[in-house]
């Protein structure tokens, strides 16, 4: 800590979800020097912070967001997106190529539960557009339980508590098998098949009498099947198309086809 080779360094601050009442903080120290600039992340970091005054009528969580350019670009925007809406962020220190922006999101106390939050930066000059996390959200929220005790739990944004206002359940990816229909097919049949989501769809695959015939990391599939005399039995087969989100949640649709 007293080191003057270091020059920069972070800090985090959380109360113990486990409840055992005690707080904790965290330093990490370094030299910028000791790797390329150029190198650095456009987003390095974001965070979540608790809000600072439980008695008042809102929680005021705080959404902190570095940004970095070696190039000195300026962003277009900081936002945060909550539960699917963007709210932008102000510039809080530093430089609009090397600072901390900020934003307060209140949320009226024992009215609201978890919610999810990711942050997305715009560059300027070429319009790249940057993710913290890359995948999936960061949970935030809390409560008061009816013995008036702060519970700081939000593990799972979609995870209901004893006693909680009830949240919206887990949404998996919706699935629709576009072509073959259940029937009697013979030779060539094109497997096609699109999936929606609250969220985003990272990967689909088709199955094919229990087997996987193809996995991509798109929102749609297409699969030509021969199902030549010799290629397929004759009989009922059946295709399952999956579909799975950045939560992990699973979607499934499946047609019956003769031959």
């Amino acid at each position: 800590i007293l080191s003057g080779s270091f020059n920069e360094f972070g800090a985090g601050f959380d109360i113990a979800s486990e409840g055992d009442g005690f707080e904790y903080a965290t330093q990490d120290f370094g030299i910028r020097s000791m790797i390329s600039q150029r190198a650095y992340p456009a987003v390095p970091a974001a965070a979540v912070l608790d809000p600072k005054v439980l008695n008042a009528a809102n929680w005021d969580y705080e959404f902190l967001v570095n940004y970095y350019d070696y190039d000195r670009r300026a962003p277009v925007s900081v936002e945060a997106i909550v539960d699917g809406q963007r709210r932008p962020l102000s510039l809080q220190a530093g430089t609009t190529w090397n600072g901390s922006w900020n934003g307060l999101y209140p949320m009226a106390k024992n009215t609201q539960l978890c919610k999810r939050v990711y942050f997305e930066v715009k560059r300027s000059g070429d319009n790249a557009v940057f993710r913290w996390p890359a995948e999936g959200d960061i949970a935030f929220g809390r409560r008061t339980t009816p013995a008036g005790a702060v519970d700081r739990s939000c593990w799972n944004p979609y995870a209901e508590m004893p006693g909680a206002i009830p949240i919206p359940p887990v949404i998996s990816p919706t699935v629709v098998i576009d072509s073959p229909a259940a029937g009697t097919e013979t030779g060539i049949v094109q497997i096609r098949a699109h999936a929606t989501d609250d969220g985003k769809v990272k990967n689909m695959e088709v199955w094919i009498d229990g087997k996987r015939v193809l996995r991509n990391s798109r929102a749609s599939v297409v699969k030509r099947w021969n199902m030549a005399p010799n290629a397929v039995i004759p009989g009922p087969h059946t295709i399952v198309v999956k579909a799975f989100d950045n939560e992990g949640n699973v979607g499934t649709a499946s047609v019956v086809v003769t031959k």
